[in-house]
């Protein structure tokens, strides 16, 4: 291609003015990725996450066995206001994209124009970790937003160096780490940063860490006492609990998350190189922009926070010897898109602006036009639980319990998929138990326990399910009948799933 005549790129410090095109696309994105996985999924996500968000959430403790609470606490604030539906749950998570997208676009705008900010917002809506994994909302997705934030606000400290912004830096870090102790490899990259530039070497003895290190300190501390009061069952999880650590399962997940990154990013790519023409006059790559761009202290900080942060994660994960999932990278690429747009020259933005807004519209309206046809290869493939009736479970044990229990349903355990169905789709919202010891559930108190007791949802057989109730003398046993629910048509798997539900009533005088 011939190269065109250089046209240089203002320095980040100055603020592109924000395009209402990318705004729009957001919009649209939010919408789409409210309706899509609602047409193409029989349940809210294969290995019920979504469920488990909402189950811990109501508990509104400081912390959990497996995660911290802030994604737990935003779904059942969430509930609080909209109906426990499937749709209003694509609400959220779509709208989780959709404010991680938004502030992608306040932090692109020190590096691209209005036409690229659109572009970029392009590139994210074909990347899976910004749509097709981010849609089932769980601690990997919940962090976009926060993780982006973190990223503009240490733009803003660096830029203008007022109070205001440490504090929100402190926040948005510390809601990060509320959601996923992952985002401590974020915090890393933009330590790595601000002792490697002199300029931000500078801010690190004023005030601004301080005010920055307090509120932080102020949002997680809360959490840190419940760890030390549960022995950092969340932390032991994250660190101990995350299947095989053996050396050679260690290495291919490292192998297989480095692997994944790129693989994420093709798309992206992809789709800018559909604005590319023949002898359009422009070079490959516009270097001299690029190296302008990344020759600032505020475009290094895309490298550290959507490159580096990729080695943290792997050294890391090492020196926990923690396998490594690839979707843990997910929020990383908060920041991507903006390093794929900055390798379209800019007159290429500029010229094919209305390209940009047909190929993400095209995208929506062709992923919804296939919606039958996946969610029909999803069923049929049943992997994991993605062909499980779980409502119809559900409400089949909330059938069984009102046929032969006067009270409402206060409480919900056994088989951990169907009973944490119950928990959301059961009008009661009962709270889930993680077994008969409550000692150590503070959430499973009161009168309830001993008048109306326990719904327990079992598959077959039910021994394994029961067994840990009817071993406790702190509990009276009892069952409540047994359903057969029929497979949904064109479902994998099973032609039906067999329910046994028991009722547990706390006897013990304790």
């Amino acid at each position: 291609m011939a190269v065109m005549a250089d046209q240089q790129r203002e320095g980040p410090a100055e603020l592109h003015r924000i395009s209402v095109v990318a705004l729009a696309l957001i919009v649209g994105a939010t919408v789409f990725w409210t309706v899509y996985p609602h047409l193409t999924q029989l349940n809210l996500d294969a290995y019920i996450d979504m469920l488990e968000n909402h189950a811990w959430g109501i508990r509104w403790q400081w912390g959990n066995p497996n995660h911290p609470p802030l994604f737990g606490w935003l779904t059942a604030g969430w509930f609080e206001v909209l109906p426990r539906t499937d749709l209003s749950y694509r609400l959220l998570a779509a709208l989780n994209i959709g404010a991680g997208l938004g502030l992608m676009v306040l932090i692109a705008r020190r590096f691209l124009t209005p036409p690229e900010q659109a572009a970029a917002v392009m590139v994210a809506l074909v990347m899976p970790p910004l749509g097709f994994l981010a849609f089932t909302y769980n601690a990997n997705s919940a962090m976009l937003p926060f993780w982006a934030g973190t990223i503009l606000f240490y733009l803003r400290v660096i830029e203008r160096r007022r109070m205001a912004d440490a504090a929100l830096l402190g926040a948005f870090a510390g809601a990060a780490i509320l959601s996923k102790y992952f985002a401590a490899v974020l915090l890393l990259a933009l330590l790595g940063h601000a002792l490697s530039n002199r300029q931000t070497r500078a801010i690190l003895t004023s005030p601004i860490p301080v005010v920055a290190a307090i509120v932080f300190l102020l949002v997680v501390g809360p959490h840190l006492l419940w760890l030390f009061g549960n022995g950092f069952s969340s932390v032991v999880f994250a660190t101990r609990k995350q299947g095989d650590a053996s050396i050679v399962a260690l290495m291919r997940s490292q192998i297989e998350f480095l692997i994944a990154q790129p693989l994420y990013a093709l798309p992206g790519l992809a789709v800018l190189g559909l604005l590319r023409r023949p002898n359009d006059g422009a070079p490959w790559f516009d270097r001299r922009a690029i190296a302008a761009a990344f020759g600032s202290t505020s475009g290094k900080v895309l490298l550290w926070a959507g490159l580096a942060t990729v080695p943290l994660t792997m050294a890391l994960a090492l020196v926990l010897q923690v396998p490594l999932t690839s979707n843990w990278s997910l929020p990383i690429f908060s920041v991507v898109p903006i390093l794929l747009t900055l390798l379209l020259p800019r007159p290429v933005a500029d010229r094919m602006r209305g390209w940009t807004i047909g190929l993400s519209i095209g995208f929506m309206v062709l992923m919804l036009a296939l919606s039958p046809l996946i969610r029909s290869q999803i069923l049929e493939r049943a992997h994991a639980n993605n062909a499980l009736p779980l409502r119809a479970l559900a409400e089949a044990s909330g059938t069984l319990w009102s046929e032969n229990v006067d009270e409402d349903i206060a409480f919900v355990a056994g088989h951990r998929f169907y009973a944490m169905a119950a928990s959301f789709y059961l009008p009661s919202r009962p709270h889930f138990l993680e077994g008969p010891d409550i000692a150590s559930q503070p959430w499973a108190q009161g009168d309830p326990l001993a008048r109306s007791g326990v719904l327990v949802i079992c598959g077959s057989p039910a021994e394994a399910c029961t067994e840990p109730w009817q071993s406790n003398a702190d509990w009276l046993v009892e069952p409540l009948g047994t359903a057969e629910i029929p497979a949904v048509p064109g479902g994998g798997g099973p032609q039906s799933y067999p329910l046994l539900a028991f009722r547990a009533v706390y006897v013990s005088d304790r």
